[in-house]
């Protein structure tokens, strides 16, 4: 939830809103965390939650960080037998969302993943 939230806010412009939501569904939680950022482009949409992947736009330039925050995100998720998606459109913001079962036992095969 950190890393989401601080993403929302360090790719906002100042005085943008960052918009959280949580609710019940499915037999578990979903959060979705909305700003008004600079957004995605839509080819590097599907790299998002890739290891060291940071989106290439002249919009993020100079803005810090590793490219290891989503994707650590993604797996203590998916770890709690979850799942994490993004939808954006490209200057005009992002919305993130993940949910996590509230029974986590009730998700996850045999194997443990």
């Amino acid at each position: 939830m950190t890393n989401i939230v601080g993403n929302a806010l360090k790719y906002s412009p100042e005085g943008g809103t960052v918009k959280i939501r949580i609710y019940r569904q499915n037999g578990g939680v979903q959060v979705s965390v909305s700003d008004q950022g600079i957004g995605i482009p839509k080819d590097q949409l599907p790299q998002m939650f890739s290891h060291f992947f940071r989106v290439d736009s002249p919009e993020s330039k100079g803005i810090k960080g590793t490219g290891l925050g989503l994707w650590l995100t993604k797996h203590l998720i998916e770890g709690h037998g979850g799942r994490i998606w993004v939808e954006s459109q490209y200057r005009h913001g992002s919305t993130f969302h993940f949910w996590i079962p509230l029974d986590a036992n009730e998700y996850l095969d045999e194997s443990g993943g």
